[in-house]
């Protein structure tokens, strides 16, 4: 089975994210240069509730209508990404009026594979790039309440302060390059 683009490690997302010249995915990859995420954070935050899920389902986040759901299974580097993946689903719904649908199940035909990829694409690109800003990482963990964790650079620097409270998780699958 082919990966989706939530799967894709650093260099094949860049990659497809600098490569891609379709229209509907150039407009959108303009959005984040016109209204960008991160000014546009704390409203996004203040207009969205996190849940945490707790089922053990293979799902790993969702948004809808200003909610994130989130299996809560997931820790460190997963659950970090997952919900500035989710924060993103939110940016491109209460910005941009179009929530990037990335629900592979929801295709009705194979023309829409292509934008679907695209908005995962754009949505996990993103979601990277914020999660891997400390201030920006510090920022949304406290606000959704989440516990902490320590599992990269980014983190450390986003949580130090707190290095005597929190799990230190060493995780070799991440590819940070």
């Amino acid at each position: 089975m082919e990966k989706q683009p939530w799967e894709w490690n650093w260099n094949e997302l860049s990659r497809y994210f600098r490569s891609n010249q379709s229209l509907t995915f150039l407009e959108k990859k303009e959005w984040f240069s016109v209204k960008p995420f991160n000014l546009n954070l704390e409203d996004i935050l203040r207009k969205t509730e996190l849940i945490l899920s707790p089922e053990r389902s293979s799902l790993l986040g969702n948004y809808y209508r200003g909610e994130i759901l989130i299996n809560s299974i997931l820790t460190g580097f997963k659950r970090d990404v997952t919900v500035f993946h989710e924060l993103i689903h939110a940016y491109g719904h209460l910005v941009h009026n179009d929530p990037l649908c990335d629900n592979y199940s929801l295709m009705s035909d194979i023309d829409e594979r292509k934008e679907i990829e695209e908005n995962a694409v754009l949505v996990e690109y993103h979601a990277r790039k914020m999660r891997a800003q400390p201030e920006i990482l510090k920022m949304v963990i406290g606000y959704f309440g989440l516990i902490p964790n320590i599992y990269d650079q980014i983190s450390f620097l986003s949580f130090q302060e707190y290095l005597d409270q929190l799990t230190i998780h060493n995780y070799q699958d991440i590819q940070m390059d």
